[in-house]
């Protein structure tokens, strides 16, 4: 391995014209002359002697960039970036060859299955608490924890310059930035959970609420012990180790839903939402930097944490915006109507919104990475992006429609009229919810092509439209207002922002409005067709009628209409072993259809 450092330091600082476009000229040379000493001695080299040796050259380069503090470091330029896949030893095409697309896909469809497993475990977990929480407390405790959680989120995105997504576009000189990503990391979320505090005193005396500092103690401690898993996570991201994430995520969800249910019995009030955390962070921060393994934190450079910062503005005032709308019909609530109305509002969204959120978050965990991967190729690129829009698509819509379905019913059943209330508001919001959640897919599209200016620009622009909405909705309705103006915002803004992303990318219209119209329809059918032939049997039959039947009747529907689609769906969820079974079932299904429809005309 030659000494890559030395060489281009001796080059770089020996020039007479040291701007970036020089700098990177000779980089760029150096890579192609590497490529072609690889190409001329193909045969001696194995794939991973290649790819040690790339990455010792963009090493090279990252450190030499590093006294520069520019936007180089870390980040090639797009002729040399991931070498290792783009050199084909045999010499016949040199840096012309793709990545690779078995390992990638393998490694992306391992994610999706465990990501199905996480979204089912973090699924049954969070209804299960959310249920045993309602029947414990009363709704003044789920206002109060709304309004901190508010507080909590809009106080974060505040110093939240996005250095996680900084640290991951480094994936290949992770080493040299994990020591500045961590102490920046660290000492935002620090300076988070100082305003935390500080503005609890003012919501106290704005919201009249009393008792709100301990609440705002308890949970401004999770953003610094959130910070302290930014490095290790974002490594076994790298990595694409979705099975490690999984496992985590799943162990410390049902960790903290335990005990808070735990908390809750022993008459612990809105405390057993926020004690759980901070304990359950600081077990996870022992073993996930014991298993990830992550480099040692040298000492970093001011140049490093001031990139680090620059670089997340534009990423920062995008969270914040998001933040706000996140958090903004709490706190539109919260000024309007009582506490209790604030409390059937969370309680609702909490149920509508945790199960989906959990599965459009884990598709996007996975999808950013293998984006990232892609970048410098562009049409496949967008082609993952789309293919990962449509099966979450056609994942989630039946999804939201049976939760609205059986909202009533399951409710009514182990509450009796106690949270009544928040029927309407289940309702509402999983309708409008799952809108919003295939953007997630286009907001990671952006960020892997790093274009944090246009997210910032379309999210900005969807902001008023959300605040009006709500507090007209808020005004008028209170609680089913509130959601009402939430479900009319994700209805315009999730299409209109798939298809603003997808058109800039070249992606035609009519395939974006197919990521809605269709599965919104076979739901529709399926599950709105049941749900009100049911209508009038007890609470039990209908929630096992919809539960069981609706699924069945919507991959018929699928099997019949999109054929296609389906046979995509099941082949990426479903274990090999299962697969040809389902290629079967499918054919006979098509044929048997084909058959019908042809005598009926």
């Amino acid at each position: 391995m030659a000494d890559y450092h030395s060489l281009l330091d001796r080059t770089v600082t020996g020039m007479a014209d040291q701007s970036m476009e020089a700098r990177q000229r000779v980089y760029a040379n150096a890579r192609h002359a590497l490529l072609r000493q690889l190409g001329e001695q193909r045969g001696r080299f194995s794939e991973g002697e290649i790819d040690r040796e790339c990455k010792s050259l963009d090493e090279a380069i990252a450190c030499v960039e590093i006294s520069f503090g520019s936007d180089l470091a870390g980040v090639p330029p797009d002729i040399g970036v991931d070498m290792a896949r783009t050199v084909d030893v045999s010499g016949e095409n040199v840096g012309t060859a793709a990545a690779p697309r078995s390992a990638l896909a393998r490694a992306a469809l391992r994610g999706v299955l465990w990501l199905v497993l996480q979204s089912l475990g973090g699924r049954t977990i969070g209804v299960l608490s959310q249920l045993a929480l309602a029947w414990i407390l009363d709704p003044s405790s789920f206002g109060l924890i709304g309004i901190i959680y508010a507080l909590t989120t809009i106080s974060s995105a505040l110093v939240n310059f996005g250095v996680e997504d900084v640290l991951l576009q480094r994936e290949r000189t992770i080493r040299f930035w994990a020591a500045p990503a961590f102490w920046s990391s660290l000492g935002l979320s620090s300076l988070g959970c100082a305003v935390t505090i500080g503005s609890a005193s003012v919501g106290a005396a704005f919201y009249g609420t009393s008792g709100i500092m301990g609440l705002a103690i308890c949970a401004g401690l999770m953003l610094p012990l959130g910070a302290l898993q930014t490095v290790p996570a974002v490594m076994l991201r790298v990595d694409m180790n979705f099975r490690a994430i999984s496992i985590f995520n799943i162990g410390e969800m049902a960790a903290v839903q335990v005990g808070t249910v735990a908390l809750a019995l022993t008459g612990a009030g809105a405390y057993s939402f926020v004690v759980p955390g901070p304990v359950v962070a600081a077990i996870k921060i022992v073993l996930l930097w014991a298993y990830a393994r992550p480099p040692a934190l040298k000492r970093c450079r001011p140049k490093q944490l001031a990139y680090m910062l620059g670089s997340g503005t534009t990423v920062f005032l995008t969270r914040l915006i998001i933040s706000a709308i996140s958090q903004g019909d709490y706190l539109i609530l919260g000024l309007i109507a009582s506490r209790v109305e604030v409390g059937i509002y969370y309680f609702a969204f909490k149920l509508a919104a945790q199960p989906l959120w959990i599965l459009a978050a884990n598709f996007n965990s996975v999808l950013f990475p293998v984006l990232i991967k892609l970048k410098l190729d562009r049409d496949r690129q967008v082609a993952a992006a789309a293919a990962t829009a449509r099966l979450l698509s056609y994942a989630i819509m039946p999804l939201c429609g049976l939760q609205a379905a059986i909202a009533g019913p399951s409710l009514h059943l182990m509450f009796g009229s106690k949270w009544t209330g928040a029927v309407p508001v289940v309702q509402v919001l999983s309708l409008g919810l799952a809108f919003d959640s295939v953007t997630w897919i286009t907001g990671s599209l952006l960020s892997a092509n790093r274009e944090y200016r246009r997210a910032l620009v379309y999210t900005a622009s969807f902001a008023p439209l959300f605040f009006m909405l709500v507090l007209a909705g808020a005004w008028a309705g209170a609680a089913k207002g509130a959601a009402c103006g939430v479900a009319a915002f994700y209805f315009v803004m999730g299409p209109s922002m798939c298809w603003l992303v997808f058109h800039h990318y070249g992606v035609r219209a009519g395939a974006v409005g197919d990521l809605f119209a269709m599965p919104t329809a076979l739901a529709a059918a399926s599950i709105g067709t049941l749900a009100w032939a049911t209508s009038e049997q007890s609470d039990l039959v209908r929630i096992v009628a919809l539960t069981i039947a609706s699924p069945v009747i919507y991959i018929g529907l699928m099997a019949l209409l999109v054929p296609l689609m389906l046979e995509e769906l099941l082949r990426r969820l479903l274990p090999r072993r299962l697969q040809r079974l389902v290629d079967g079932s499918l054919t006979l299904w098509t044929s048997v259809t084909r058959a019908i429809s042809s005598r009926l005309a």
